[in-house]
């Protein structure tokens, strides 16, 4: 989620969502596209109360608005983004910048590698410091243009890219 929409999302809610933070209810991030008030308990959490030093809903919202930039990187430190979010954003990235971009042949390297920045996807080509550690399809023979789509869309619509990213970051997000 970009930091523009976050802070629509966090003005959109009701001082009664706030309320119910300072009550002891948490707020979540749901599939990377919405917020919601939640148990403390659930997970994706964005912010829950630690000490009450608020006098009211008003004072927590403009804290939480303040607070936005720094809340949403820290939320994204901690979890991965949404299979949803990934599989719509990798799409978009292979629409506008061509399938082939993203696949590592045998005999010839991917042009760009997916990263997330933020909990965004972003596509770096081979002169970011960071390239070689980038996500893209390894393919172990060269195929026809039919085949590359088909293993292109399995790579999306089976979530096996994002599968792949959560290898890539498991110890990230669950190693203390």
């Amino acid at each position: 989620m970009k930091i523009e929409e976050f802070n629509r999302l966090l003005n959109a809610l009701a001082l009664e969502d706030f309320q119910q933070i300072l009550d002891g209810s948490a707020l979540v991030m749901v599939k990377d596209s919405s917020l919601a008030i939640a148990s403390e308990k659930e997970s994706y959490m964005v912010y829950k109360m630690k000490d009450s030093g608020f006098e009211s809903a008003e004072d927590l919202r403009a804290y939480l608005t303040e607070k936005s930039d720094s809340l949403l990187n820290d939320y994204y430190n901690f979890n991965p983004v949404s299979v949803e979010h990934f599989n719509k954003s990798l799409a978009s990235l292979i629409k506008e910048n061509g399938g082939n971009s993203f696949v590592d042949y045998p005999d010839e390297p991917s042009l760009l590698k997916v990263f997330i920045d933020g909990g965004e996807l972003v596509a770096e080509d081979k002169s970011s410091v960071r390239f070689q550690y980038g996500l893209s399809l390894v393919l172990n023979n060269n195929i026809s243009p039919e085949e590359l789509e088909t293993e292109l869309e399995n790579w999306v619509k089976l979530s096996l890219a994002y599968n792949e990213y959560i290898g890539l970051n498991s110890c990230r997000f669950v190693c203390s």
